[in-house]
């Protein structure tokens, strides 16, 4: 009698809560995003959520066998570098390359960290690119990304039960005792990229890592640009997350030289224009750079080997 009680309140509650509409799942929603700035993205147990094709992704670049894979968040995703650096590869050998793009919005240093260790390694590229940054201080659920994804791997297998949903949120609101936590902190981020760079050398993989470019602040006190993965926290003003982006800057140029790895600075390119380019360049916010305007140089001061074998571009 007893456990059928508590069977039939078990249920009541599960269809209470699904006529309520409610939901909560690790995706893009729950980290904060705005629902009209994220793509269509299912959960993943280690990745947390991926875009919808990402698996349709993978499965072409087995049979293609991409020589540059790239890695990162929205700046990646939507970007178009891939495509300039094809061209470049191009006109300057003569040669054509496979590429893919692995980037999903949203996704911190974390994420990006798991997916090479888990999906982009196999693809057995020659070169990758890393640029992660903006995410990776923005405080989300308010709780460091590694104990999501911990978290999340147990809560998977009941992702569509409403009962876990709301244990899940409860479990977040427990747990956030800092309102300035960070997805993922400095001292993660520089072990997140060092792990990325040996994980890649051991497998015969070039690493290239990349800064996040941003538009000069002039002190002169604008506000939030209105992208929610800018700032560490929902409410700063652009003259306090500056200063934490800039650390995080830092940090990839400094695990770069310590560990020999390539580095495509472009966050240093971009400083040094004058204002009226960097205006035009970043045409929205001051975190997604136009890809429709002109080429960037920040990586061509470096040798990488060819993607496609002999030649360097």
């Amino acid at each position: 009698m007893v456990t059928g009680g508590i069977l039939v309140g078990i249920m009541a509650s599960e269809a209470a809560l699904r006529l309520a509409g409610f939901s909560y799942q690790f995706n893009l929603r729950a980290v904060g995003f705005i629902d009209d700035l994220k793509p269509v993205n299912i959960m993943d147990p280690l990745l947390l959520w991926v875009r919808e094709d990402y698996h349709l992704v993978l499965d072409s670049l087995r049979r293609e066998r991409p020589a540059l894979v790239s890695l990162g968040c929205s700046c990646t995703y939507s970007g178009q570098y891939q495509r300039r650096f094809e061209g470049l590869v191009r006109e300057r050998t003569g040669r054509e390359i496979v590429y893919g793009n692995v980037a999903t919005i949203g996704w911190s240093s974390h994420q990006g960290m798991a997916q090479l260790r888990q999906d982009v390694w196999r693809l057995r590229p020659r070169i990758i690119t890393a640029l992660f940054g903006w995410n990776d201080h923005w405080r989300g659920w308010g709780i460091e990304d590694k104990r999501v994804s911990a978290y999340n791997r147990t809560f998977y297998r009941y992702r569509q039960v409403r009962l876990m949903q709301l244990f899940a949120k409860g479990w977040v609101a427990s747990l956030n005792r800092d309102a300035r936590s960070l997805r993922v902190s400095p001292e993660v981020f520089r072990l997140n990229l060092t792990q990325m760079v040996d994980f890649s050398v051991e497998r015969g993989i070039v690493p290239v890592l990349m800064t996040a470019p941003t538009p000069v602040w002039d002190g002169d006190g604008d506000t939030d640009p209105g992208s929610p993965g800018t700032t560490a926290t929902q409410d700063d003003t652009r003259g306090d997350w500056l200063p934490v982006h800039r650390q995080y800057v830092s940090i990839v140029r400094e695990v770069a030289a310590a560990r020999g790895a390539h580095l495509c600075d472009l966050a240093a390119s971009f400083d040094s224009l004058p204002a009226s380019r960097v205006s035009e360049l970043f045409p929205w916010d001051d975190i997604h750079f136009n890809t429709q305007q002109g080429r960037g140089g920040a990586c061509g001061r470096h040798s990488l080997p060819h993607p496609s074998g002999g030649d360097t571009a």
